[in-house]
């Protein structure tokens, strides 16, 4: 009886053990080529009404650990008296270097035009943005990304940021991020496709 009863138990220890283990997660590490679409809503510091609008931009690698972006982003809003409306073009080149399989350290630099409008008058300004930041695979599908900087066009000022990518299908992802600056908070929704090239 005894002998019966544990004869299945061993047969089964036996067939588990020689089971494969679950293969192992492939981190791919991060690509740095890109091109994105977003929707903005950003609070205006005294403003006191909703800005909104679009952003698109693209990121392409260029060297080994090198990388360039240009970036469009044109909002508005409605202030009463009027449309007022601002246009920031974009473009820089970065740095990435990694710290193991599943985080990266980013450096920037950037070159700001931004092109506002309001009550039929116009005014253009030049400006930098400077950016230190990591990116960071949560799982093979999901990143978070955040860093710090300046912004200046202006006035030089502080900026944060953060952002969430979740794998959709394939080479797109939904992104969802967070600016706050010491006068503006934005926060856009929207999706990035890494063509693979």
């Amino acid at each position: 009886m005894i002998q019966a009863a544990v004869l299945p138990v061993l047969a089964l220890m036996q067939s588990s053990a020689q089971e494969p283990a679950p293969a192992p997660v492939v981190w791919q590490g991060f690509d740095y080529s890109y091109i994105e679409a977003s929707y903005v809503l950003a609070d205006v510091d005294g403003l006191g009404e909703d800005v909104d609008g679009f952003a698109v931009g693209a990121s392409l690698d260029v060297a080994q650990s090198v990388f360039g972006y240009i970036g469009l982003q044109a909002t508005s809003a409605d202030t009463g008296g009027g449309d007022v409306d601002l246009d920031v073009l974009e473009l820089g080149l970065g740095m990435h270097a990694p710290l193991g399989d599943r985080l990266d350290l980013v450096a920037s630099a950037a070159g700001l035009l931004a092109d506002a409008e309001a009550l039929g008058l116009s005014d253009d300004e030049t400006g930098y943005r400077l950016r230190g930041g990591a990116r960071y695979h949560l799982t093979p599908r999901l990143e978070l990304g955040g860093g710090f900087g300046v912004v200046d066009l202006e006035d030089p000022e502080t900026v944060f940021d953060a952002a969430l990518l979740v794998g959709l299908t394939g080479p797109l992802h939904l992104r969802a991020g967070l600016e706050r600056g010491e006068d503006v908070t934005a926060f856009t929704l929207g999706l990035r496709l890494y063509p693979g090239f």
